[in-house]
């Protein structure tokens, strides 16, 4: 699946491929954690990390089901996010409030696994 930011293409090239569907799942896990930091460090925005949190999503629909289902959860949770932070300028409160527990869902997997 070709995924449209630079910052996807260093990660595959870290992790020693060339294409997201050969990734395994501990690989998929690290590189999401790292772009997670990223998203927290301001080196990726909320578009970027839903595009890669949505790579990762595809990948595991398509080639391999994530047997770590929290680790699903976050990549699912952070999938939606760039939806969802453009649906809060219509000036919904539950729109707003389901942004806010996406957010919650993946930085208390950053927080679970980071430092593992």
């Amino acid at each position: 699946m070709y995924v449209p930011t630079e910052k996807f293409d260093t990660y595959l090239a870290d992790a020693g491929v060339k294409h997201s569907e050969e990734l395994s799942e501990q690989q998929i896990k690290h590189l999401f954690l790292t772009a997670i930091e990223d998203f927290y460090n301001i080196d990726l925005g909320v578009d970027e990390l839903s595009i890669i949190a949505g790579a990762f999503a595809y990948n595991a629909h398509n080639n391999q089901e994530l047997s770590d289902s929290t680790l699903a959860s976050a990549i699912n949770a952070a999938s939606e996010l760039s939806y969802y932070v453009r649906e809060i300028a219509e000036d919904s409160p539950h729109t707003a409030n389901i942004f806010a527990e996406l957010l919650i869902t993946v930085r208390n997997y950053y927080e679970q696994y980071s430092k593992q």
